[in-house]
């Protein structure tokens, strides 16, 4: 029993390390993709613009 709770206590320990690393990497990816996005959408409204023009 021992050794089964020291063995789910280290897989939650790699889960937080890999879920920090995670979230280290979608950090800088978001701020990526809010540049992105905000593009994105200024580009939308112009072809929704177009689009009702017609």
């Amino acid at each position: 029993m021992e050794d089964k709770h020291e063995n789910h206590l280290l897989n939650i320990a790699l889960y937080v390390m890999l879920f920090i690393i995670l979230i280290s990497c979608f950090g800088r990816l978001i701020d990526h993709s809010i540049y992105f996005a905000e593009n994105a959408l200024s580009m939308l409204v112009r072809i929704m613009e177009r689009i009702l023009s017609f």
